[in-house]
């Protein structure tokens, strides 16, 4: 396992297995939300200097018995994606979208398409909402695909503040 670490923020590489090669294809699950702006660097800065193609994922929730997916939703997450795309590929690096949608949970979801789309890394931000958080809630999307992923996870924690600077660890 590799370790990513900042300084004042810490950011891993989480892998079940190791790199075996050349990152190919990497991808970026999506909330559409300021809080995924971090992580979307970082897999911008990776892909190019990888020169990899990115998936950008956006999961729709899951249906409920008393909310599912209204067709308005699911267009203005296409619409979302679209522009999110065009941004990404005006900076040079080749991307495509995926919108995911059905009734596993979000993180299932993504830890599904990563390994259909034979991805290298998946870059995810997170957003620590403390224990209390997780003790009603469950834990985060992000600790689901980390702990069921079968590619390496890279968690980049959600920091509108500081500005950090990688320091790599083997």
């Amino acid at each position: 396992m590799a370790t990513l670490s900042l300084k004042h923020d810490a950011v891993h590489l989480v892998s079940n297995t190791s790199l075996a090669g050349p990152l190919r294809r990497i991808a970026f699950p999506t909330s559409l939300s300021n809080s995924s702006d971090g992580a979307l660097r970082w897999a911008i800065q990776i892909t190019k200097a990888s020169d990899a193609d990115l998936l950008i994922f956006h999961v729709l929730p899951p249906p409920t018995p008393l909310f599912e997916a209204e067709p308005f939703e699911k267009q203005e997450a296409e619409i979302a994606l679209s522009r999110l795309v065009a941004q990404v590929n005006a900076t040079g690096v080749r991307a495509k979208a995926s919108l995911l949608g059905g009734t596993d949970s979000i993180g299932k979801q993504i830890v599904r398409a990563a390994s259909l789309e034979k991805i290298d890394l998946l870059v995810i931000g997170t957003r620590d909402r403390g224990r209390t958080f997780r003790l009603f809630i469950g834990s985060s999307v992000a600790c689901n695909v980390v702990a069921h992923a079968q590619c390496p996870v890279l968690v980049i924690p959600y920091n509108p503040v500081k500005i950090v600077r990688p320091v790599l660890h083997s």
